[in-house]
């Protein structure tokens, strides 16, 4: 008789924008080493991104120094510069970064150096997360004979690969689209499965070098059940679309079958 088991998959993840500023500080003095107090300057801050430096972002501040010369300004709330594009499009989690200074303290702007950071500014603080991703169900009807699943999770194809003749791994594996550059920090799935078979859902991503690798940690499922269930995996993971895509990957480690 066919054993039917319905598995609802919702893959949700959360997006954790880079943080709208970065606190800076810094005492002005003159080429003489006195302080600059209570005085109103310039600067100019240039965000360069890897070791070409190329320029990624570029604002103005008009800031005024107090009475010991210090200046604290909140990188990413600045005037942009005629052509930069806004602070949130910055991908910090794709290739180094760099923080590029210049002062004007009456004489015109002057370069103060750049350097690295030396951590990607969305670990710092992060703002409200948001749902980036959900996916329709799946249902399955295994049996002794035949495994074969319809609807697919997502946009992309779908396939089920086993042996024939023994246990099997049956596999459903599809693709899902997730926005570059973003941070993910969980991965939840919420499914009813009613069935004797115990059935693990992974989220993974295809690198053209050196193949599938695993993203998120199993997520095992008891079966028979008609509640559902939602499970929650933490993660802490960068989106990187420039080597492969991500699937939803759903797989039954105890079906005999040859598939369909």
């Amino acid at each position: 008789m066919k054993t039917k088991m319905t598995l609802f998959i919702m893959f949700l993840t959360t997006m954790a924008f880079a943080q709208k500023g970065i606190n800076y500080k810094a005492i002005i003095t003159d080429g003489s080493g006195n302080l600059i107090a209570n005085t109103k300057i310039e600067v100019q801050f240039n965000i360069l991104k890897s070791a070409a430096q190329t320029n990624v972002y570029s604002e103005i501040h008009e800031p005024t120094t107090d009475d010991k010369g210090i200046i604290v300004i909140n990188i990413g709330e600045g005037t942009l510069n005629t052509g930069s594009p806004d602070f949130t499009s910055i991908e910090w989690g794709i290739d180094t970064h760099f923080l590029n200074v210049l002062i004007d303290k009456g004489d015109g702007l002057v370069d103060m150096g750049t350097t690295e950071f030396k951590a990607v500014p969305y670990a710092l603080n992060v703002a409200k997360k948001q749902h980036v991703l959900s996916v329709p169900a799946a249902v399955f009807y295994p049996n002794n004979e035949v495994c074969s699943f319809f609807n697919s999770i997502g946009p992309g194809g779908a396939e089920i690969t086993n042996t024939n003749g023994s246990t099997s791994v049956c596999v459903l594996q599809a693709s899902v689209q997730l926005p570059h550059g973003v941070h993910i920090d969980t991965f939840t799935v919420y499914y009813i499965d009613n069935s004797e078979a115990q059935l693990a859902i992974q989220l993974i991503k295809e690198s053209f070098e050196p193949g599938f690798a695993l993203v998120s940690d199993i997520i095992e499922t008891t079966g028979n059940s008609t509640d559902i269930i939602e499970e929650t995996v933490a993660l802490d993971h960068v989106v990187d679309n420039n080597n492969g895509g991500y699937f939803v990957r759903v797989y039954c480690r105890n079906w005999d079958a040859f598939g369909a």
